[in-house]
């Protein structure tokens, strides 16, 4: 959970500081949501239609998840050993219960979430979802290194390595 989040908010950084030019430590600092309406605002987006989505709401859920786990409040869920099948995290803001929420089947349907929604914001935003990324690599290969590219940069060496086959 914790991961998916982070890929979420180094996402918006990514296009906060590459694609916007902004390196503000104090707008850097900020949360998901001054961020995100910030992206959306300098790229001319309604915020409302990415809000609206049913990806952000799967993000939402997986945002309140990490903040629980995080920020926990109490520790204690049940008495004894035996956790029910309908316990939630106590003081915790996720609606679901925990035998949902640590299951692999939930944890994809987070990232997945998350991923539709960045590249809901890519696509509102005229830049891509480079999946083709490594988490490590050499800034000398070429400029698709990054996570989020603009369309020109993903085109431009989609047609350079299009031409390098031929």
């Amino acid at each position: 959970a914790t991961f998916i989040v982070n890929l979420y908010e180094t996402a918006l950084n990514t296009i906060v500081c590459k694609r916007l030019g902004c390196s503000e430590e104090e707008i850097l600092k900020t949360s998901h949501n001054v961020k995100l309406q910030l992206v959306c605002t300098m790229y001319g987006v309604d915020l409302k239609d990415i809000k609206s989505s049913n990806s952000y709401s799967m993000f939402q859920k997986i945002n309140k998840l990490r903040n629980d786990i995080t920020h926990y409040k109490d520790n204690e869920i049940c008495m004894g050993h035996f956790i029910s099948s309908k316990d939630k995290i106590p003081k915790g803001t996720s609606k679901d219960v925990l035998a949902e929420m640590f299951t692999k089947s939930y944890m994809g349907r987070c990232y997945k979430g998350v991923l539709d929604l960045l590249n809901l914001i890519c696509e509102k935003c005229d830049l891509i979802l480079n999946m083709r990324c490594k988490a490590i690599d050499c800034s000398g290969r070429d400029t698709l290194r990054e996570f989020i590219v603009t369309k020109e940069t993903y085109e431009e060496i989609e047609c350079y390595e299009n031409d390098d086959e031929l």
